[in-house]
């Protein structure tokens, strides 16, 4: 006998296929898919968590006080602004910001 899960997602053994259950592969599906977006999910928090680090270290360059040339001030204003768009990136998550993650060069100040 086939076994079908319930909406509360207790197995059951039936003949047929009872309204509201799902077979037991089509269970199956339903957790890896679940699985996957739950990793995903963390992939994409350690990017943005490693991603925002970055942000962070080159905060100090857009002080009015800190001394920086325009020139200098437009590259690193052009790094953050990559660093805040990685996450929108086709490809993101990446790796959750480990070494398949394209980080741009910061650059040197």
């Amino acid at each position: 006998m086939p076994t079908f899960y319930s909406p509360e997602g207790n197995a059951e053994i039936w003949d047929e296929q009872p309204e509201g259950h799902v077979s037991a592969e089509e269970w199956e599906r339903a957790r890896a898919a679940e699985e996957a977006a739950a990793e995903a999910a963390r992939l994409a928090a350690r990017l943005r968590t490693e991603r925002d680090a970055r942000l962070v270290a080159t905060d100090k360059y857009l002080l009015a006080d800190y001394p920086i040339s325009p020139e200098e001030l437009v590259t690193i204003k052009a790094y953050r602004q990559f660093l805040r768009d990685l996450p929108a990136q086709e490809g993101a998550p990446f790796d959750g910001g480990g070494e398949l993650t394209p980080w741009p060069h910061m650059p040197e100040v």
